[in-house]
């Protein structure tokens, strides 16, 4: 072959995709690999051709602090967040976590704008703040009770409210009387000794159906037609008559145990016609309560029961 046949068939156009440092696995010969070319991306904005339904749509799956976050990312954005919060029916304030607190950033002021950016919820989870108090302060950026009650007050659908604070608990059943307290009322910080400041009071026939109350100080416990689960542990009743209006006929389960009321058996008379009226309750568990009978000699009765408590107390035989 000629000398410059040669030298054109190692000139040819597959040059530019010749990589002699690619060879066979042998090691015997190099061979050629084909690069793929790279494009540029494209710098359109999916985001603005979605209608705002849509990404109301999306954002329905997100988190709440996550919604909020993305409020500041562009002009629709904004649109839509502001669409969203005000069609959202229910708001959970922690995701559903269990023993979880309500984020930091709320104070009496944004949590007054947040709500009114709310005004078709009816339903609000997660009410648990970390630091609550009881009265505002002036130059003060916590949040407060009634920081809280004042914009609740202003929704005009509002069913429902889950919370774990007794000072908020009370306040609810004064104010929003007609919202029921949703899940399990279990207040948090309660321990033994009581803390002095534990201590609220329940009002007549609340919307509440389980309460578990631990290391708090109420003065009675009177009628309550919706409750079905009733917990008391190191609660003390500074009344003297505490049971004097006690009533739970939907009841199904009740539980006392060491808890400092009046010392006289007497007193708790009203406490064991109330829970015979009970028609439902199918536990009763009691630890150290006076009683009437030859238990009062030593003067707490301690009982675990199972059963149907008509039977027991022989009402209705």
């Amino acid at each position: 072959m000629p000398k410059h046949r040669f030298k054109r068939l190692r000139s040819g156009s597959d040059d530019e995709d010749f990589h002699p440092e690619v060879k066979h696995e042998c090691g015997a010969s190099p061979t050629k690999v084909k690069v793929a070319k790279t494009s540029i991306p494209s710098q359109e904005d999916y985001l603005n051709t979605l209608s705002l339904e849509v990404i109301c749509r999306i954002l329905s799956y997100l988190p709440l602090k996550d919604v909020m976050k993305l409020e500041h990312q562009s002009r629709k954005l904004q649109e839509a967040v502001t669409l969203h919060l005000r069609l959202l029916p229910v708001i959970e304030f922690t995701e559903g976590k269990i023993h979880s607190w309500m984020p930091k950033g709320f104070n009496d002021e944004t949590f007054n704008r947040f709500i009114r950016r709310c005004p078709e919820v009816m339903f609000i989870y997660g009410m648990h703040p970390q630091h609550l108090s009881k009265r505002r302060h002036r130059g003060s950026e916590a949040l407060s009770v009634p920081g809280i009650i004042a914009p609740l007050c202003q929704c005009p659908k509002l069913l429902g409210v889950e919370t774990c604070d007794i000072f908020l608990l009370e306040a609810l059943l004064t104010y929003l009387p007609r919202v029921e307290i949703l899940g399990i009322f279990r207040n948090r910080g309660g321990i033994f000794p009581i803390p002095p400041q534990n201590k609220f009071e329940l009002t007549r026939s609340p919307h509440i159906t389980s309460l578990y109350l631990t290391g708090v100080v109420i003065p009675e416990l009177p009628r309550m037609d919706n409750l079905k689960h009733l917990y008391l542990k190191w609660v003390k009743l500074t009344d003297p008559t505490p049971f004097r209006d006690f009533g739970v006929p939907l009841l199904s389960t009740f539980v006392m145990t060491n808890c400092a009321g009046p010392l006289s058996p007497l007193k708790y008379v009203p406490l064991v016609t109330g829970l015979a009226a009970a028609r439902s309750l199918t536990r009763l568990e009691l630890v150290r309560v006076p009683f009437l009978g030859k238990s009062s000699k030593a003067g707490q009765m301690n009982i675990v029961m199972s059963c149907n408590i008509l039977g027991f107390f022989g009402v209705g035989q």
